[in-house]
């Protein structure tokens, strides 16, 4: 194993054990220029969105050179965007990056003022959800097992199941197929049939979650709409699966087969845009999940113009793993934050109705004093909800598994929408080596975001935030 493997593989170990994180200082920004780097990376999405993901590139890169509280999130975006250009090498730099400053990565001054009254949330380090770390560890995993380095990527992949767990709700099994898929394909690659066929057995029970044929009986949850973090019963879905789950696998035990059998390359499928954050409540304190629909939900697949084969779902989908994780802890924190601006506040308007009126002159200046200072204080106190996230993620991303001779093979993706008729056909060309185990993605540009400008987008109120 090489130096690199070791110390890859001794992180993953220190992070999985609970050892202390690194101490960083950040670099504080001011509002103006939080405000400039947000509006460069919502230019460097749009791009992304459109296929110039050169363009993405350039804007975004810049931001990664100064040790920010967002650095995270700019090397998480960077990586999604040189793997989409096909740079592996520059992918695999940014996500191990992201990667390691995720986990590693912690500032005691920043988390201290996060957590108080007057502190702002956006503050932290920032961390992503549940479901960020668990695709960032699928992707950074892929790129190590194409490289022949399956121990670190099935460290990826075992850390991005922990990341999927919902220990808030006490749910410790992950329900994120792809990643038991590809442990499971670690395990076949070295020779361990039992540990192989366990995984995939898991991998299925995954999918008896999560395909669409399930999924679909619970639309209203899913699609079209702002969904409340607290609105998905996780409990109510469990108990529906369970009298589902043997049904649902048998019955598509032909659609997913392929995946149990051996295969050298994989194709992924990227398709729509990954659910948004915005804020609610009074204050801003509440985040709402943000659905982005796809409009296109079927991908067929043909292969040198002779070979057809359908993408399989169920095993990744992304808005699924989104919509259905636990509370968060800084939840609470902004609970109680909001309910001592929202206190402040109604002491301060009732301090000025009683300096109103009433007619003694001491008593006017002691009332307008208290509610002065109550007024201040509430104003002061900042309650916004964190709602960064990794944008250039998909809503779902389809997989083929392939058995290809080197070289040189076309690929010409049908998309069909709700309706199944045909919206389009997008062609490209994979370049296979000699390798017991490559990748290769396929980018489905959003429609919505096709030939639109930033101004166009932000006219619109449909630029991502």
């Amino acid at each position: 194993m090489p130096i690199r493997s070791f110390l890859f593989v001794g992180l993953v170990l220190g992070i999985l054990s609970g050892c202390a994180t690194n101490e960083v200082h950040v670099k504080t920004l001011s509002e103006k220029e939080i405000a400039e780097h947000e509006l460069i990376l919502q230019e460097a999405r749009l791009h992304f969105f459109q296929g110039n993901y050169e363009g993405a590139i350039d804007l975004v890169k810049p931001l990664t050179h100064e040790l920010t509280a967002n650095l995270p999130l700019y090397q998480s975006e960077l990586g999604i965007y040189y793997l989409a250009s096909d740079n592996k090498e520059k992918a695999r730099q940014y996500l191990f990056d992201a990667y390691v400053s995720i986990e590693d990565f912690f500032d005691p001054r920043t988390e201290r003022r996060a957590v108080s009254i007057w502190g702002a949330e956006t503050e932290k380090v920032f961390k992503g959800e549940p479901y960020e770390q668990a695709t960032l560890s699928f992707l950074l995993g892929l790129l190590l097992l194409e490289e022949g380095d399956i121990d670190n990527a099935l460290a990826c992949f075992k850390n991005g199941q922990i990341a999927d767990s919902d220990v808030m709700a006490e749910q410790y099994n992950s329900d994120y197929g792809i990643l038991q898929l590809m442990e499971a394909k670690c395990y076949g690659l070295r020779g361990e049939r039992d540990r192989f066929k366990e995984f995939n057995e898991i991998a299925i029970g995954s999918f008896s979650k999560t395909h669409p044929a399930f999924l679909n009986r619970h639309s209203d949850l899913l699609i079209g709409g702002n969904i409340s973090e607290t609105e998905i019963a996780r409990s109510s879905v469990e108990k529906a699966i369970l009298k589902e789950k043997d049904s649902i696998a048998y019955q598509y035990r032909n659609y997913y087969g392929p995946l149990l059998e051996p295969y050298n390359n994989l194709l992924l499928v990227w398709t729509g845009r990954s659910p948004t954050l915005e804020r609610a409540g009074r204050y801003g304190e509440e985040r709402i999940i943000v659905m982005n629909p796809q409009d296109e939900i079927h991908f067929e697949v043909k292969l040198n113009q002779n070979e057809w084969h359908d993408t399989i779902n169920g095993f990744s989908n992304i808005a699924f793993q989104a919509t259905t994780r636990g509370g968060r802890l800084m939840d609470d924190v902004l609970a109680s934050q909001a309910d001592f601006k929202r206190t402040t506040e109604q002491i301060g308007s009732t301090m000025f109705d009683m300096a109103n009126s009433t007619s003694d002159p001491y008593a006017t200046v002691a009332f307008l004093a208290v509610g002065l200072i109550s007024g201040g204080l509430s104003s002061s106190a900042n309650v916004s909800a964190d709602i960064r996230c990794v944008q250039s993620l998909p809503s779902n991303i389809g997989i083929v598994p392939l058995n290809l001779s080197a070289g040189s093979h076309t690929v010409t993706l049908h998309c069909y929408d709700r309706n199944l008729m045909l919206t389009r056909k997008l062609t490209q060309t994979i370049h296979v080596q000699p390798k017991p185990f490559q990748f290769h993605i396929i980018y489905v540009p959003s429609l919505n975001c096709e030939k639109k400008s930033i101004n166009e987008i932000a006219s619109q109120g449909q630029i991502p935030h």
